[in-house]
């Protein structure tokens, strides 16, 4: 068995935005807080947890893209809204990375 310990982590599964010396690696939900997520500024961890709950429950993601320094996601709350079986709250997320941050719209 081989450990991952001191490995560079994967990032075919993440969110990659990137502007100067900044960048944001996120899951593919927008969360930060597993291994290989954060904002990250001069080599440095900033940010290593944000996390998004409605009423208790994540948004379900619909799609997801990145480029350059944003990411977006778009999701939908199904705990939240009018009941039956559609959801009817949508979550759009604009994350962008500014020099030495982020900025972030839902």
């Amino acid at each position: 068995m081989t450990s991952d310990k001191g490995r560079q982590p994967w990032l075919h599964d993440r969110q990659v935005a990137v502007y100067g010396n900044a960048t944001v690696l996120s899951a593919p939900d927008a969360t930060i807080g597993d291994l290989g997520t954060g904002l990250i500024v001069d080599d440095r961890l900033v940010l290593g947890r944000l996390r998004m709950t409605l009423d208790g429950e994540a948004p379900r993601v619909i799609a997801q893209t990145s480029s350059g320094a944003l990411t977006s996601v778009w999701a939908c709350a199904r705990n939240i809204g009018d009941t039956g079986p559609d959801p009817t709250v949508e979550v759009h997320i604009r994350r962008e990375v500014v020099a030495g941050g982020l900025q972030e719209t839902i």
